[in-house]
């Protein structure tokens, strides 16, 4: 089977960025975009009549920056929407509120050499190594953490990270609403993406009578496989430009 034949140009794509239109970076601010990812982008764009939408953990204005492109997107795991059309949609912790979860989340992170966080109301990146022995120990702390904040949240163990966010907030709250609209309204959905986050994604568009696609590695609700961003941009590329 071709790379291509997982979805055409009639369906609606809802795209993952890291690790999944570009190669994982160490940090968000070294992340390297290839120039066939803005091109990849905009042939698919112009093909499906605008049903592109890149929904990623990073805030809007970064991916907007960073792809300078013009597209309907999801920033901060869907908590932020912005389709054609329509009013922005923003969801945030009250800003007293969400400065006692930072301030909890570095007293929690004292202990542990090299930890980084992404504070991106209302959702907190808490990035540490895996496979460092001690991970273990920084997993059940933000667990107490959720269960002893004075806010509902909840948490999600990503690659090298753990993600603390209110119920509800999610990649798949993006593509639910973006189907409710044009130029997306009456297309298959096909999330793509890499990590636990994009399993959100993977779910919504199969609840909604579509597919999701893992890069990298299976991840549960992926009917379909890509090896990597490479892989990505080629089968895209396909769809695009298939007759």
């Amino acid at each position: 089977m071709t790379r291509s034949l997982f979805a055409n140009r009639n369906d609606a794509f809802f795209l993952d960025f890291d690790g999944t239109l570009v190669d994982p970076a160490p940090t968000p601010d070294s992340v390297i975009v290839d120039p066939r990812v803005p091109k990849t982008l905009r042939l698919l764009y112009e093909a499906t009549g605008g049903a592109v939408m890149i929904v990623t953990g990073r805030p809007l204005s970064e991916i907007d920056k960073l792809l300078a492109l013009d597209l309907p997107a999801a920033g901060r795991h869907g908590a932020e929407i912005r389709l054609p059309g329509e009013s922005h949609s923003d969801i945030r912790i009250e800003d007293s509120a969400f400065a006692g979860i930072a301030a909890a989340c570095g007293a929690l992170g004292a202990n542990f050499p090299g930890i980084r966080y992404e504070f991106k109301n209302p959702v907190i990146a808490i990035h540490f190594p895996a496979d460092d022995p001690l991970f273990a120990k920084l997993r059940d702390g933000a667990a107490k953490l959720v269960e002893t904040s004075s806010e509902k949240l909840e948490f999600v163990i990503a690659r090298n990270a753990i993600e603390l966010r209110p119920p509800g907030v999610h990649k798949g709250r993006a593509v639910r609403a973006a189907v409710t609209t044009q130029p997306f309204a009456g297309r298959r959905p096909v999330f793509i993406g890499d990590d636990t986050p994009d399993e959100d994604g993977f779910s919504a568009a199969h609840d909604l009578g579509g597919i999701g696609v893992c890069v990298g590695i299976q991840r549960p609700g992926a009917a379909h496989l890509l090896k990597s961003p490479d892989d990505v941009l080629a089968a895209l590329a396909a769809i695009a430009e298939a007759k």
